[in-house]
C-alpha cells in the first residue's frame, strides 16, 4: 500500500502542475488516525472534497452494527486538519440505528451540523442475506419485502426500542432540516472558499430536503442522484414479497437466490 500510495501521489502532483493547478478530486477516505496526518498530501494532490463514513456520533449505535474502526472523538480532528487543507469535508450520516429516539436523531444532527461541511442521511437498510437482515428475518419484524423500499430513506424493519417507524420516518426528515440550518451557516471554517462552499452547500441540500420530503413515495439517493426518481423499480412480486421468508425456510437460501436472479419462479 505504501508503495502504491506514493506512485499515486507522485503522479497526482505532477498531473495538477500541467492542469495549472485546476485539477479538483473528490475522494472518499477512511475516518483512521492516519487520515489526519496525509490531509496535505490529499491537498498537494487536488482534492477539494472528501467523504468520510462517520456514519454516527454514538460509539454504541456504531458497536451494534460493526463499526468499532470508527472513532467519534478523532472527528473534530479530522474535519480541523482537511478544512484547515482546503478540504471540504462530507459525511454519511446512518439513522434508524435500534436505540435511537426521536430526539437523539435530531441532537445528533444539529451536532453534524457544527461538525462537517456536507452531511448525507441514509436510512439503514438490510440487504438480503446478510446478518442484520436475518435477525429481522427470525424476529419477524419486517414490514415490507418489496425492494423499492430498500433505498436509504425508507424504514423496512419495525425493530426500534423507544420510538414507532413513523416516529423514525419524521424524525428522519426533521434531521436533515436541523443539519441544514441556519447554525450550520454560522460554523467558522478556516478560510473563505470552506465558507462559500458550505453556504451553497446548505442552500443546495435544504432544497432537496424539501423536494424529497414531498415526494417521500418516489425513492431517490441523496448523494448519488440528487433529484428523485420518477420511476419506480419493477420487480417481479414473488421475487422477494412471495417468498416464505421464515425461520422454517431459513434452509432454501440457494432457492431464493434462484428465484431473484432467474427472475421469480420460485
Amino acid at each position: 500500500r505504501y508503495y502504491a500510495y506514493r506512485y499515486l501521489r507522485k503522479g497526482l502532483i505532477d498531473l495538477k502542475e500541467r492542469c495549472a493547478n485546476k485539477l479538483h478530486l473528490f475522494g472518499q477516505f477512511d475516518a483512521s488516525p492516519g487520515v489526519i496526518k496525509e490531509a496535505q498530501d490529499y491537498s498537494a494532490m487536488g482534492f477539494q472534497s472528501g467523504f468520510f463514513g462517520f456514519e454516527s456520533l454514538d460509539k454504541i449505535n456504531l458497536s451494534e452494527f460493526s463499526k468499532n474502526h470508527n472513532k467519534p472523538e478523532l472527528y473534530q480532528n479530522i474535519v480541523q486538519a482537511f478544512n484547515e487543507c482546503d478540504i471540504v469535508v462530507h459525511s454519511g450520516i446512518m439513522v434508524g440505528f435500534p436505540k435511537q429516539t426521536f430526539n437523539s436523531i435530531i441532537k445528533e444532527a444539529q451536532k453534524f451540523g457544527q461538525l462537517i461541511d456536507l452531511g448525507y442521511f441514509y436510512a439503514i437498510i438490510f440487504l438480503p442475506l446478510t446478518k442484520i437482515w436475518e435477525q429481522g428475518v427470525i424476529a419477524q419484524d419486517f414490514i415490507t419485502w418489496d425492494p423499492n423500499y430498500s433505498d436509504t430513506r425508507h424504514f423496512t424493519r419495525n425493530y426500534f426500542a423507544n420510538m414507532t417507524i413513523g416516529d423514525a420516518t419524521r424524525a428522519f426528515d426533521q434531521a436533515q432540516r436541523a443539519f441544514f440550518s441556519w447554525s450550520h451557516l454560522k460554523r467558522k471554517p478556516p478560510n473563505r472558499r470552506i465558507w462559500r462552499a458550505n453556504i451553497k452547500n446548505a442552500i443546495y441540500g435544504r432544497v432537496l430536503v424539501e423536494l424529497g420530503y414531498m415526494l417521500r413515495n418516489r425513492p431517490y439517493h441523496f448523494m448519488m442522484e440528487s433529484f428523485p426518481k420518477w420511476k419506480r423499480v419493477k420487480r417481479s412480486l414473488d421475487s422477494f414479497r412471495g417468498f416464505a421468508l421464515t425461520p422454517e425456510d431459513f434452509e432454501k437460501k440457494e432457492e431464493f437466490l434462484r428465484s431473484i436472479t432467474e427472475g421469480g419462479d420460485k
